[in-house]
């Protein structure tokens, strides 16, 4: 009988590293990002502008289900909660992530933890119709419920550079305009974003909104291309957003062998989506390290990536905790689901509201006293978000602003595509955080998300001014994903059934 020993990997030759297991210790994590080097400070900014979150155990449920974008006022039963409970005991999701709690999901995991610590959004929300966006491996053999290893790893080093500033805003936008420019999409979306205060970005999505038709004669990237070509003849500044958007869709022209557009890669939950891919997170990767950051910014997502983890080891642990990675997958799935349930109800009410007053308005029109000219639209409000300092935000326009250190906001738009018919991918989606201060506890406050064909209401985030070195930042109206998704910012509406008024709101938003 063969001796044990004899079946194990052979020692390291003299001259080779022996092998390491386990986590690094601080000095290796030390020697790849040095306590006082730029990346290691701007961690620490990052991580304390945004707390640790905290619930306990009986509270994780009700925690992670105050992410998602609901309106203040809903009609949800006993029925519908178990609907939602009998799809995911249904859904493939529920065995592909049965096993999360085990070092080989680390990271998934940390993955996890940088999303929620920095942006209070669960990935998987992230990657979903709620954002118009859906994770596609396009691998053979991959798991299509569970981000790959590399996929976690690869957007983890995006998440933690600092040149989002933590704004999931920015984020979503560099997410969709890869995958728009890896697809040459030309389709006309409405998603409208909270508006930056770039005026390049502003001007190209409202040229796409202003088009006439459901299919751009022109892509993103040369509409976009246009306006910064105009505001530099005219000796205007650029912002850091514009600069990335350009070079993605630059990046995205000159590689051949990108992922095709296949149908299946489009739909998630029987709603079409932007298929975000691992070669879309490559080239966000290669765009980022390539840019001319002012110096703080100007190092790569994998130093920001080894400073987070080093700062990280310092801190020590945080929730979650690894052993309930499960618990939240199915958490922030049934979330999903129940987001997407009432998104189907209210668009069937838009839709039934439309067909009554189309019949009274032609009833109407038909006599002798018609009106020549129909009223004008109501005021279509919006807050702006406002350059800050880091320590407090800054809103104009109408709404109250909640005093809980969380808000999360989403807003979604559509657009009618040859019928009345709305779909998710197309709305636009803010999921806006306000920087915490002095309670490191999370109070998760919406201020009114609807799903009719109106956006979330737009939440302020912390805009820093180190996002506008060399020009204005702008905060654009964002084509989310495809032609036609929920606007939530009419939350208030529906939350006391006014429907008629809200559907003829809707529909001056998007004639």
């Amino acid at each position: 009988m063969s001796n044990a020993r004899d079946k194990r990997s052979p020692l390291p030759h003299d001259d080779e590293p022996g092998r390491k297991r386990g986590r690094p210790t601080k000095d290796e994590l030390d020697s790849l990002a040095a306590e006082e080097s730029v990346s290691r400070v701007q961690t620490r900014l990052m991580l304390n502008r945004r707390p640790e979150i905290q619930y306990t155990r009986q509270q994780e449920s009700s925690f992670y289900h105050d992410l998602m974008p609901w309106p203040e006022t809903y009609e949800w039963s006993d029925e519908d909660e178990a609907a939602v409970a009998e799809e995911w005991q249904q859904s493939r999701i529920k065995e592909a992530s049965r096993d999360l709690n085990t070092p080989q999901y680390n990271a998934l995991f940390l993955l996890f933890k940088i999303s929620l610590r920095l942006y209070r959004i669960v990935p998987t929300v992230l990657l979903s119709p709620v954002t118009g966006m859906g994770y596609k491996s396009v691998y053979f053999g991959s798991n299509e419920w569970i981000m790959s290893k590399k996929f976690c790893e690869t957007l983890s080093k995006i998440m933690v550079h600092p040149c989002w500033d933590s704004d999931i805003d920015m984020l979503t936008l560099a997410l969709r305009w890869a995958v728009i420019c890896r697809l040459d999409s030309r389709l006309k979306w409405f998603v409208r974003l909270p508006p930056f205060s770039c005026p390049v970005i502003q001007k190209a999505l409202g040229n796409i909104e202003g088009f006439e038709g459901t299919s751009l004669d022109t892509s993103y990237h040369e509409m976009h291309k246009a306006e910064r070509e105009r505001a530099s003849g005219r000796g205007e500044s650029l912002s850091i957003l514009s600069d990335i958007l350009y070079q993605l869709g630059e990046e995205a022209s000159k590689e051949p062998t990108s992922p095709g557009e296949k149908p299946e890669y489009g739909t998630l939950f029987g709603r079409r989506v932007l298929p975000v891919t691992q070669w879309d997170l490559d080239v966000i990767v290669k765009v980022v390290n390539d840019m001319n950051f002012e110096p703080q910014w100007n190092y790569s997502v994998e130093d920001a990536v080894a400073a987070w983890k080093a700062a990280k080891r310092v801190e020590g642990t945080e929730l979650p905790s690894r052993d309930r990675l499960s618990n939240i997958y199915r958490l922030s799935h049934e979330s999903i689901f129940k987001w997407l349930r009432l998104f189907a109800r209210q668009q069937t009410t838009v839709q039934r509201i439309g067909e009554v007053d189309d019949i009274g308005s032609s009833d109407a029109l038909s006599g002798d006293n018609a009106p020549q000219q129909t009223a004008p639209s109501p005021p279509h409000q919006t807050r702006r978000r406002t350059a800050v300092d880091g320590s407090s935000d800054v809103r104009s326009g109408s709404g109250s602003e909640d005093a809980g250190p969380l808000q999360v906001h989403h807003r979604h738009d559509y657009e009618e595509e040859d019928s009345t018919t709305m779909c998710p991918e197309d709305y636009e989606l803010s999921f806006h955080t306000r920087d915490e201060d002095g309670d490191h506890g999370m109070t998760d406050n919406l201020s009114g998300a609807s799903f009719d064909s109106g956006d979330f209401p737009p939440q302020a985030t912390n805009e820093s001014d180190r996002l506008r070195p060399h020009g204005t930042m702008s905060t654009a109206v964002f084509p989310s994903s495809l032609p036609c998704l929920p606007n939530i910012r009419i939350a208030k509406s529906l939350a006391t059934c006014e429907f008629r008024e809200f559907a003829v709101r809707c529909r001056f938003d998007h004639s």
